[in-house]
């Protein structure tokens, strides 16, 4: 539905309230449903997934965290720096699933750089 220009803002703005929703499976659809218009680097749709994405992140749930990481990645190919930007400000409650599936389009010395700062983010430090 999304793929149809008709229609497209109300439907996206009514998705973008799915982020706050009871259930995971509609949060989980909020972010699936941006998958393939996440790619052409729109920039209401890059305004939407980002939101949802903050949003949706904070849940512990699989399937919100992979459904986040999923839209990102595809994100990653036309807004690589705003979706870094969203990584290194939401490391902290990605989980490593989430985190490797958003950072597998981007360059090998970017995904380690990103994966290591998951990993800092996600440490507890012993004094």
């Amino acid at each position: 539905m999304l793929e149809r220009p008709q229609g497209r803002r109300e439907l996206m703005r009514a998705l973008v309230q799915w982020r706050g929703a009871e259930t995971m499976w509609q949060r989980r659809a909020a972010c699936l449903a941006f998958v393939k218009l996440a790619a052409h680097g729109d920039v209401v749709v890059t305004d939407h997934v980002l939101s949802i994405c903050a949003t949706v992140v904070w849940s512990i749930e699989r399937c919100d965290q992979t459904a986040v990481g999923a839209v990102l990645s595809q994100l990653s190919r036309a807004e690589p720096d705003r979706v870094e930007g969203f990584l290194l400000e939401h490391a902290l409650l990605m989980s490593k699933e989430s985190i490797k599936l958003a950072v597998a389009k981007f360059s090998a010395a970017k995904r380690t750089a990103l994966l290591a700062h998951h990993k800092r983010a996600t440490s507890l430090r012993h004094s």
